[in-house]
């Protein structure tokens, strides 16, 4: 059912009971799925990200004027804090709203300069790091990995601890982290710097140049590219307390693109040309798929689902195939698919004969449940679940996971 109207950017809490959306005024809304809401804050910006919490009693939001706010909007819209940023600043939240970590970018005689601010216990508590970087935040633990002067740290609470000196920041030293705790990799001369929270560790390799392409969100696993034996390979190293952290060959790494891992820790990657988003897809040294949409694939209780034959050739073979391949079986769906949704196992939202010519008005929308393909509205635009029950997987050469 229609919740709101003329509504510009929207976000939901984790279970996806509770709604925070903006109006183009730029009246910022609260309320439930029901369609029961109401105005708690204006002159919010839609081209930025919104917060909720689980209870939908606190909320995070860009103004037009460039303020970050964070409010209390349990009774009235109560202002926790205020902090005026720049267009390129980034603001980081844990779920429940108490710690944020926000790096503001400004310039000092025309030079660039970066400062931290990083506010817990519900704003009580602010403390600011000068002229330094966020190399990945983690505000669940209140922490993260910056630099300074050439030098890496890591944050938690407070304090900060010396990682390693002379630290070359890249705009790839993101992917070098966890994302669910704080488990870094850095380059070192003989191989790996391995650095969970405060304490470090150095890996030795018997291989040249040596490339991370992913780290395990749980901060267990690396897989790396690397030259040895005269071939370039990709790696699992296992990162885990006393383990031999000893590499494990996969695959030859011939016109690899894109490598990353599922939240089972499958290797998932692509070989193809450059420049061609269709691609074959390898799970584990396995291919899976030929030919198939690689910047558009949803991993599910180890199932994947993707797109086929985007640009068939035959004009009497289908194209834009919505596939599921389960234990190397692949299943297809319905064809002309221009995006689709996973919301579980037996449910796929799927949008097709979107033309993008003048006039654009969308697709149809159908539901695929149990087999059955159902029509549902028409026009339709764009899709996205309440709740990501599923990994996202983006092997684009061209784009940035």
């Amino acid at each position: 059912h229609k919740i709101a109207t003329d509504v510009t950017a929207y976000n939901v809490n984790s279970d996806g009971s509770k709604i925070v959306y903006i109006k183009e005024n730029g009246d910022i809304f609260k309320g439930t799925t029901d369609g029961k809401t109401e105005k708690v804050g204006e002159n919010c910006s839609d081209s930025d990200e919104l917060f909720i919490n689980d209870n939908a009693d606190r909320i995070g939001y860009f103004t037009n004027d460039c303020n970050f706010i964070l409010a209390d909007v349990s009774q009235g819209n109560e202002i926790i804090l205020s902090e005026l940023i720049s267009g390129d600043s980034t603001v980081s939240c844990s779920d429940n709203l108490s710690v944020i970590i926000i790096e503001k970018f400004y310039y000092i005689d025309g030079e660039p300069a970066n400062n931290i601010y990083i506010y817990s216990d519900n704003g009580k508590i602010k403390n600011v790091i000068e002229n330094a970087e966020i190399v990945r935040a983690y505000p669940e633990k209140n922490s993260m990995y910056y630099t300074k002067d050439g030098t890496l740290y890591y944050y938690e609470k407070g304090e900060s601890t010396k990682i390693q000196d002379n630290y070359s920041y890249e705009y790839y030293s993101f992917d070098l982290c966890a994302t669910d705790v704080p488990v870094m990799v850095a380059y070192s001369e003989k191989g790996f710097l391995i650095a969970k929270q405060g304490k470090t560790e150095e890996i030795t390799l018997n291989a040249s140049s040596s490339i991370v392409r992913k780290v395990s969100d749980d901060g267990n696993t690396l897989i790396f590219t690397a030259s040895g034996d005269g071939d370039s390979k990709i790696y699992r190293l296992d990162l885990s307390d006393g383990s031999d952290k000893t590499p494990v060959a996969i695959d030859d790494d011939t016109d690899v693109t894109r490598i990353t891992l599922t939240s089972d820790k499958k290797v998932v990657y692509s070989k193809t040309e450059y420049g061609s988003p269709m691609r074959n897809i390898y799970v584990d040294g396995k291919l899976i798929a030929e030919n198939a949409d690689s910047d558009n694939i949803t991993y599910l209780d180890g199932s994947f689902y993707y797109i086929k034959n985007t640009y068939g050739t035959d004009e009497e073979e289908p194209t834009s195939v919505l596939t599921i391949n389960q234990d190397g079986r692949e299943t297809a769906i319905k064809d002309d698919v221009s995006r689709y949704c996973v919301l579980d196992n037996d449910n796929i939202m799927m949008i097709c004969g979107m033309d993008r010519e003048e006039d654009f008005r969308g697709g149809t929308l159908y539901l695929y449940k149990d087999g059955k393909i159902v029509k549902i509205d028409e026009e339709v635009t764009s899709i996205e679940t309440a709740v990501k029950r599923y990994d996202k997987i983006d092997l684009d050469y061209y784009s940035m996971q």
